[in-house]
Parts: C-alpha cells; sequence; structure tokens
C-alpha cells in the first residue's frame, strides 16, 4: 500500500500445517504454525529548513514473527542470514524468531551518502543485537569509505556472550592516467562462555593500482597482506599470532573492441600458519581455538597460483561466433569420501540396488549423496579449458540470389570441446600447452576430455529440418578415498534427427542413434561395462483444439554388454502417451502414461541387468504415469497438484507419491 508518494506499507502473513504421522492423533498440537512479516518505508524524502536544500532522507522500519512450529515451503531467510545476525551455534536449528530492523539512508549532497542500521532478533533464550553504519563520499575524481558493524549476541542457558565487531575503511583517487587505492578491512569476533575466552581477530591491508580505464582496454594490479590471530584457550585473554596471507593479483581487460572480448586475470596467493598450528593435527584441540562454522579448521601452509583467461570474437555479420575459456591453477586439494545418508523413502534421489551392489539414480529413492573432503592434501593442478564455435552462414548471406550461397546459408553448426583436468604431473608445461598425452594419467585426481559436434539443416525451416549429432566423452576419477568409487568412463554416440511439421497441428520428430559406453573399475570387475547400442526414437504431437494437445513417443532399443565376464544382450520398447490442456494466463493440466518392455535375449551367466542399460530399468514390464495441475485462482493466489505412481519391473509394490500446493501472495 502506498498512501503517498514518499510512504509504503506491506505486510505477509503465512501460515503452514505439517503432520508427521497422519495416521495417529497423538501430538497434533504443532501441526500449524505462522509467520507474519511487516515492513513500512519513507523513500527519498526531501528536507528542507527556511528554504534551503538538506539533502533527501530514506528511511524503512521491519519486522518479522515466525512461530516455533511454522514450515515454510521455501528457504525464506536469506543465505548469510547467520553471519549477518551472529546466530550462535546452539540457536542455529531454532525456527523461532522475532526480529525488528531500523534502517537510515540520508543523502546530505548527491556525492555523500550516510547509512545506519539496528536490530535486534531473539530466539528463546538466544538474542542478538545489531548496529552498522556507513559514509561515504563518491565522485569522479575520489572516492572513500568507512563502514563499522558490531553484533552483541548471547544464549542465557550457556552463559555465552559473543561479540564481532567488522570494519573496513577505503580510499581511491585517480592521478594522472592512473587510479591508487588503499583499503583497509577487519574483524574480531570475542566468545565468552563460563569466563573462557575465545575467537579471532584479523586485519586485511590492500593496495590497488588501476594502469588503465580507457575505451577499450582496462586493467589494474592488486596487492594485500591479511595478518589472523585467535585467542589462545590455555592462555584466556591473549591473541596469539596464527597465520599470514598475501595476494597479488593483476588483471587486463579488452571489451568490445573489432567484435572481440577478452580478459586475464593472474593471482597468487600464498597462506603461511605459524609452527605451533601448522603442526597441530587433533581436530577436537583445533575447536578449542576455533568456531568450526565461520573459520578454516585446515591448517596447512598452501600455496595457489591461478591464471583465468576468457576470450569472444564474432566475425563475417557474426557468422562465425568464438569463445574461449582457459583456467589453471596450482592448489592443494583434499581426497574425497561419499557418504550416502538415508533420509527416508521418496524424499531421496538415489536408490539401492542390492543386486548391482550399488547406489543408482531414482527419482523416489531413500538416499542422498554427500562428498565430504578427508584430512588428506595434496598438491595438484587444475586446468579447466572449454572452445566453443558457431558457424552459420545465414548471418552473412541473408540477402542473397546466388544458389550457391543459398544453399550454404541453410548449412550450420556448432562444435564445442572441454577438458577438466585435476592431476599431480610435474610436467607442469605439457599441461598449459593442452598436450593430452598428459591427461587421464596415473597422477590424475579427476579428468574429463568432451567434444560435442553439431551439424544443421534447415534448422530455421519450422516446416523441415535435420540435425547430425556427435557426441565423445572420457572421464576418469580417482578423488576417493574407497577404491571401488573410482571408475573410467568413455562414451561416444552419434545420431540423426528430423524434425517435420506434417500439417500445421501434427508434428513429428525421428530419431536414430548409435551409442558406445564402456565403464572400467579397477576394484570391482561386475561394475565393468561396455555396452553397444542401436536406438530408433519417433515423437507425434498433436493439437486437437486450441486448448487441447495430443503426444505420443515411442522407443525402440537393442543393446549388447559385450564383456566376457558379463555378457547380456537385450532389446527393450518403450510408449508414452501424454495428454495437456492449457488455457492462457489461467493454467495447464497434463497427464502421461508410460509403458516400457525389456527383453533379455542372452544372458548365459544370470546376472542383473545393469543400470547403464534398457534406460535402468530391470526385464519385465513398467509402467509410469502421472498428472499435474497448475491453476491460478486469483492474481496473488496459485494453486499446484502433483501425483505420479511407478509399478517397475523389480520392485515389490507400486510407488504412489503426490502433492498439493496453494500459494498466496500479498
Amino acid at each position: 500500500w502506498n498512501p503517498g508518494s514518499h510512504f509504503s506499507l506491506k505486510s505477509e502473513f503465512a501460515a503452514s500445517s505439517l503432520d508427521k504421522n497422519t495416521l495417529s492423533s497423538m501430538d497434533d498440537s504443532n501441526n500449524n504454525g505462522s509467520a507474519l512479516h511487516f515492513q513500512a518505508g519513507l523513500a527519498n524524502y526531501p528536507l528542507k529548513l527556511a528554504g534551503k536544500n538538506l539533502g533527501r532522507l530514506s528511511l524503512q522500519g521491519q519486522g518479522r514473527y515466525v512461530e516455533e512450529t511454522f514450515r515454510s515451503a521455501d528457504r525464506f531467510q536469506k543465505p548469510d542470514y547467520g553471519r549477518y545476525w551472529n546466530v550462535l551455534q546452539q540457536a542455529q536449528q531454532d525456527p523461532r524468531e522475532t526480529a525488528i530492523q531500523l534502517n537510515m539512508d540520508y543523502r546530505p549532497i548527491q556525492q555523500v551518502k550516510l547509512l545506519a542500521n539496528g536490530g535486534r532478533l531473539e530466539k528463546s533464550d538466544f538474542s542478538s543485537a545489531r548496529y552498522s553504519g556507513l559514509a561515504g563520499y563518491d565522485q569522479e575524481e575520489i572516492k572513500a569509505e568507512l563502514t563499522y558493524e558490531t553484533i552483541n549476541s548471547s544464549v542465557a542457558s550457556s552463559g555465552t556472550d559473543n561479540k564481532w565487531q567488522r570494519w573496513s575503511a577505503l580510499l581511491e583517487r585517480t592521478v594522472w592516467k592512473f587510479r591508487p587505492a588503499v583499503y583497509y578491512k577487519g574483524e574480531w569476533r570475542k566468545n565468552t562462555i563460563e569466563q573462557k575466552l575465545s575467537g579471532f581477530r584479523f586485519e586485511d591491508l590492500g593496495l590497488k593500482l588501476g594502469l588503465f580505464n580507457w575505451k577499450h582496454v582496462q586493467g589494474f594490479a592488486a596487492y594485500n597482506r591479511r595478518l589472523d590471530a585467535v585467542y589462545d584457550f590455555d592462555l584466556s585473554g591473549k591473541l596469539i599470532p596464527q597465520a599470514a596471507t598475501t595476494t597479488a593479483q593483476v588483471t587486463l581487460e579488452l571489451m568490445q573492441f573489432s567484435n572481440t572480448s577478452a580478459r586475464l586475470n593472474i593471482i597468487h596467493r600464498s597462506k603461511d600458519y605459524t609452527k605451533s598450528f601448522d603442526k597441530m593435527k587433533i581436530d577436537t584441540l583445533k575447536l578449542n581455538y576455533v568456531d568450526a562454522s565461520v573459520q578454516d579448521t585446515v591448517w596447512q601452509d598452501r600455496t595457489t597460483n591461478l591464471a583465468e583467461m576468457t576470450f569472444a570474437h564474432a566475425a563475417w555479420k557474426k557468422a562465425l561466433k568464438l569463445s574461449l575459456q582457459y583456467r589453471i591453477s596450482s592448489e592443494q586439494v583434499a581426497l574425497k569420501e561419499k557418504v550416502y545418508l538415508d533420509v527416508g523413502e521418496n524424499r531421496g534421489n538415489l536408490r539401492y540396488d542390492k543386486d548391482l551392489d550399488e547406489y543408482v539414480p531414482d527419482p523416489d529413492g531413500k538416499f542422498l549423496l554427500y562428498i565430504l573432503p578427508s584430512g588428506k592434501f595434496e598438491p595438484v593442478t587444475n586446468l579447466q579449458t572449454a572452445l566453443r564455435i558457431k558457424l552459420d552462414p545465414y548471418h552473412y548471406w541473408r540477402k542473397t540470389s546466388s544458389p550457391l550461397k543459398k544453399f550454404f546459408s541453410v548449412l550450420s553448426s556448432e562444435s564445442y570441446f572441454r577438458v577438466d583436468e585435476e592431476t599431480g604431473e610435474k610436467d607442469i608445461a605439457s599441461l598449459y600447452l593442452l598436450n593430452l598425452n598428459k591427461f587421464q594419467g596415473e597422477k590424475t585426481l579427476r579428468g574429463v576430455l568432451q567434444f560435442n559436434q553439431d551439424f544443421y539443416i534447415l534448422r530455421r525451416n519450422r516446416k523441415l529440418s535435420f540435425r547430425l549429432r556427435y557426441r565423445y566423452r572420457k572421464s576418469s576419477s580417482n578423488q576417493f578415498l574407497e577404491a571401488k568409487e573410482n571408475e573410467d568412463r568413455k562414451t561416444r554416440e552419434s545420431g540423426l534427427r528430423a524434425d517435420w511439421r506434417i500439417i500445421s497441428s501434427l508434428s513429428s520428430r525421428s530419431e536414430l542413434r548409435l551409442k558406445q559406453l564402456s565403464r572400467f573399475s579397477a576394484s570391482n570387475a561386475l561394475r565393468n561395462r561396455d555396452v553397444l547400442g542401436v536406438y530408433g526414437k519417433q515423437n507425434f504431437s498433436y493439437r486437437l483444439f486450441r486448448y487441447w494437445e495430443v503426444g505420443l513417443e515411442s522407443e525402440f532399443a537393442s543393446e549388447e554388454n559385450r564383456l566376457q565376464t558379463y555378457p547380456i544382450k537385450l532389446w527393450y520398447g518403450t510408449l508414452k502417451g501424454r495428454l495437456s490442456y492449457s488455457i492462457a494466463g489461467k493454467g495447464r493440466a497434463s497427464a502421461e502414461y508410460q509403458y516400457q518392455t525389456v527383453n533379455a535375449t542372452s544372458n548365459p551367466l544370470g546376472y542383473s541387468i545393469p543400470y547403464e542399460m534398457a534406460r535402468g530399468r530391470k526385464e519385465g514390464l513398467s509402467q509410469n504415469w502421472g498428472l499435474r495441475v497448475e491453476y491460478t485462482i486469483a492474481k496473488n493466489v496459485v494453486f499446484n497438484v502433483f501425483y505420479s505412481g511407478r509399478d517397475e519391473a523389480g520392485f515389490e509394490s507400486v510407488i504412489h507419491s503426490g502433492q498439493a500446493e496453494i500459494r498466496a501472495f500479498f
């Protein structure tokens, strides 16, 4: 609501109902919850005294109340919520909230700004009070800025008091062709529990020099040094040095010069821990010095070098477009560990297949995958590069009477090449120069080599068009501690697709593909694959009337795992029907049904069909069906319903899942 040109009022109310056990009436008193948010503001209000202009003022007050039993369908807290309010670990899982804030923005003149913020947050026995201010001056030749922020938090039940201060200063000025700048920032966090003091402090001083600020060329060089200190829990009240970090950076940029853009960024960073911290290996001892939620607990000297380049160019009236990305860095990384967490039926995206002895993707699964770093670090070189080339002669010969040029103008192509390598290879020069013989070798932790090529004929023709496709991908993974999680994969695929609009209301898409997939695991021979498949697919889409559309998809494939240790031949057929109804601006409803049969024609060893074959289905009959409705009841009220059913071969029972939701926006 806007009662005036400078005033505004806004409020939002939400209610939720969640019964974690619908089959029982016990403990139903905590099913319902609510939340309220309100905001009032004064924006750009002109201040005058005795006819003199005193600038413009903006004020904003806001508050939020969230009950403990309220459950939101989506995340409504900002990503930096914990840092903004200095929410301590004891209160991070508490959903309740009572918060109020006041913001001020005063601009006495155009070049000067004064900002202030104050607020308070309460959660059960946790409370936080924050105050911040900013003073800035900005004009073409000079810029200066000062900021200060303090957040005081406490937990009454444990006697915890925490004070977090943050500050920064910036000054930059144009001197002839250059623009030097100096900045300083720091943080100081003190945590007291029963007279025991812990926390940290860091100070960061940096220099920056703008080298170029021309029409097409810009660049700068920067250097900063950061000093970290923590409180010694044995000598309460004393800060002891922990680490020193130096960073040097050079950036050059070319902007829109003859249809060319480029950027080069080079960074060198070195972090050196004091000897007492560098030798500390016991994690429980480290937690006496730091708060793992806001501080690094990996205390190991490290040096990082990074070079990053991007390049883009267009030629021949943009008939040719080229883009290149190149990034290489030296760093230390830890080997990883896969952890599969049981989150309950239909809540995960993986399921465990006992026949294959591995976790496979499933939208109704009960497991989630977490990849955690171990404490074992290794120095590696990380290279990432990608090249994309688009060629479309139509842009160059858009208006031509030449038959030969018209022929070439209906042809187009798109090429993509990507290399991603994380390796301990010592021959760095070969990596820089993309010597592919040095990639995905014994020293590789993680590597991907990918090439895609598409050729189009009559791509812009809505009645008839063709696409020739080739895909190649080779990957290697040795980044996990458990050997059975490491493997090599290679995929080759080629295909032809034709899109044909038979009549205005009926369209067809036909596709024929040949695909070869190989998988190698050094620790588990039963996971090895060498699958060759031929696939044919046909789709029809028919618009019955203005609001109705019918779709029919079919696919037939023949596949063979050619390994002598896991020989399987099979064929499968899939038929899928789809019906949808839509009302412009109001909503859409769709229903679909899919039928798939899998028949193993040769399986002499009686093994289970691998997940990589038959679209991940077992031998036999599988069926899927679903219904989705999306409808706008009013301008700010939306209704959604979703239901799906699965009756798949190898499953003990049919899986039904559904969801209904009403959203109201105020």
